[in-house]
């Protein structure tokens, strides 16, 4: 990949230990890691990924489908966030795992109740975890100006992408909110 000018990623640390995360960091050069929640018993890997801002694709229902966590209550998202983490909420194989970004958005908002914050966080992250250049990604966040709450039940939780929610969730309202500063 490395060769052809493409950036690399690894599946590591979701059922896998620590040591798989560094593995793929140290062997592999990747760019990005995707899960990666097991780097919570690490401390100094912790530190590593905060020093280094390396990208944690977090998905959520496929930690509990593996059984990586046993409940929607475990994932470490927030512990992650806490500590600082390049930490994004994303889908994994969404037809075999039963959920895209917006169901892992909702089970992470009934889980773990991230507060706005939190979402605003993982959004942000999202634009910076991707292959954008670095100009264009600050375009982008500059450009959404916005992030997109919605609502459901009571409860509420923001999003990057309102179009992709319409689409999933066509039942739910949408509001523009302003971003948190």
């Amino acid at each position: 990949a490395g060769e052809h000018g493409l950036r690399k990623v690894a599946h590591a640390g979701e059922e896998g230990p620590p040591e798989y995360i560094r593995q793929a960091l140290d062997d592999l050069g990747v760019a990005r890691i995707d899960h990666g929640i097991r780097c919570v018993e690490d401390s100094g890997l912790v530190r590593r990924l905060k020093e280094e801002q390396i990208p944690l694709i977090v998905c959520p229902l496929s930690n509990v489908m593996l059984r990586a966590v046993d409940t929607m209550e475990e994932p470490p998202l927030k512990r992650m966030l806490g500590e600082g983490l390049c930490v994004t909420v994303n889908s994994d194989d969404p037809a075999y795992f039963g959920g895209y970004v917006a169901d892992n958005y909702s089970a992470v908002r009934d889980g773990l109740c991230f507060s706005r914050e939190e979402f605003h966080a993982v959004a942000e992250n999202s634009f910076k975890a991707s292959f954008l250049g670095e100009g264009e990604k600050k375009k982008c966040w500059r450009n959404s100006g916005r992030i997109s709450m919605c609502k459901d039940n009571g409860g509420s939780f923001s999003c990057f992408c309102a179009r992709e929610l319409q689409h999933q969730l066509p039942g739910l309202t949408y509001q523009i909110m302003p971003k948190a500063v």
